[in-house]
């Protein structure tokens, strides 16, 4: 069972940084986050803490992807 977690793990890595090279390359998407940083300079916009601990390994890893994605 390791094996498959390991394996989507993987799969969810790559499909998140396929839509990031996307993201790069949206105009509007750029706009959003230049608004976006500007928001949370102002301190209007602030990063929401998830703070149940995920109970499954899946869940674990992809968590830990996440908080290091930018």
């Amino acid at each position: 069972m390791a094996t498959n977690d390991i394996s989507l793990s993987d799969k969810l890595t790559e499909v998140i940084e396929k839509k990031n090279k996307f993201f790069e390359s949206d105009k509007r998407f750029i706009d959003y986050e230049v608004y976006h940083e500007q928001m949370r300079r102002l301190g209007i916009a602030k990063k929401q803490e998830y703070n149940i601990s995920p109970i499954d390994t899946i869940g674990r890893r992809f968590y830990y992807d996440m908080q290091h994605i930018k």
